[in-house]
């Protein structure tokens, strides 16, 4: 194809159906070579710019302005095989001039450019969507509606302790992140020992085959391996877990268990050569047992064995990066990815010396995924 002043412009009629582009493409070509403006000899070469309108080429300048000056506007007739039927297509000529050529390799190349941007793209989202199917291909099932339960205990007020200042927005975070999340949240506030141990029985109980995770938070002063109830008794974490375990909660099997524990685990301060502006939740007791002996069991703790776990009028500051990670980081990252995030942030609360340490725990056999409802 070459461009220039030698060529014409051949537009059909509207109303004119193209079903073989080639053979109307020899037509046209045939009528204009036939024509006595022209000759069999005079046409080079003939290509179509679209599916109504052709480029005619012809090899002498003063052939083309003949055709333009006589046949604008013409009709092309032969015989249909193989019925024999007459058949008739209008026609318009006009120039194709240089510019417009270049104007027409122009748009060819953008047309081209821009397939090869689409074609990327789509392969870019093939690579991510394939990628994601080998992530979530070993990552628990988290597509339920809803996903699970979300149990929330928080103790702020006690007979004996003192009041756990702050403490009311942690609550609020984990409530508004949870169901965010696609929990339904259950809350429960200021629970004694007897409540608090029939809160887990009760949940235990549960018929959790329409769900696909089980939740809860509890809040509270602490000692190792233990939280309080707001009648200060010491619970032993452990007996909170066992309730969920398989044997006791059959429907729970093979699905994660998550408990997130703020309260402290022990007297001694992290990192720290002065006293603190935080309060804290104290009061060492024996040393910690084993949380649980089956899979599909996280424990978060906001301190590790032995030593306090900061709060401040606005919170617990673990609860805080816990819901703010919860939020940002899913479902595009697994929970262990997060909590690694949230320990990050603990150790960034610099305070007289080192930072804080949060810790887990965790017999997770899979990763685990909040996924959205559009994942």
């Amino acid at each position: 194809m070459s461009s220039g002043g030698c060529s014409i412009r051949v537009t059909l009629a509207p109303d004119v159906k193209v079903t073989d582009k080639r053979f109307t493409l020899q037509r046209l070509t045939q009528h204009f070579v036939n024509s006595d403006y022209a000759g069999g000899d005079k046409i080079s070469g003939a290509w179509w710019l679209d599916d109504r309108t052709a480029v005619l080429q012809f090899k002498d300048q003063k052939l083309a302005d003949n055709v333009l000056k006589f046949k604008r506007n013409t009709v092309i007739k032969y015989s249909r095989f193989p019925d024999g039927k007459q058949v008739e297509i209008p026609v318009k000529a006009g120039p194709w001039t240089a510019e417009m050529e270049q104007q027409r390799r122009k748009d060819q190349e953008m047309a081209a450019k821009n397939r090869r941007l689409i074609d990327k793209h789509l392969r870019l989202i093939s690579e991510h969507e394939d990628l994601k199917k080998q992530i979530y291909a070993n990552s628990y099932e988290m597509r339920r509606t809803p996903r699970g339960i979300a149990v929330i205990i928080n103790n702020i007020d006690f007979e004996k302790l003192e009041t756990r200042k702050g403490a009311d927005k942690d609550t609020k975070r984990l409530q508004e992140v949870f169901e965010r999340l696609n929990f339904i949240v259950k809350i429960y506030t200021n629970q004694d020992f007897a409540e608090m141990i029939k809160v887990m029985k009760d949940h235990g109980k549960m018929n959790f085959s329409q769900y696909d995770c089980f939740v809860c938070c509890i809040m509270s002063h602490g000692a190792l391996g233990k939280v309080f109830s707001s009648d200060n008794v010491g619970i032993d974490i452990c007996e909170l877990i066992k309730p969920m375990e398989t044997k006791r909660c059959p429907s729970l099997a093979g699905k994660p268990k998550l408990f997130f524990i703020h309260a402290c685990q022990g007297d001694r301060t992290q990192g720290k050569t002065t006293q603190s502006d935080f309060a804290h939740d104290v009061k060492a007791l024996p040393s910690m047992p084993s949380f649980t002996h089956e899979a599909d069991v996280f424990l978060g703790l906001s301190a590790v064995p032995g030593f306090v776990a900061p709060r401040d009028n606005d919170g617990a500051p673990y609860i805080r990066f816990l819901t703010e990670a919860l939020d940002k980081m899913s479902p595009d990252h697994d929970l262990l990815t997060i909590m690694t995030q949230v320990c990050k942030k603990m150790s960034d609360i610099k305070d007289g010396g080192l930072g804080y340490v949060s810790c887990n725990h965790s017999t997770l056999t899979k990763r685990l995924y909040f996924a959205s409802d559009s994942e």
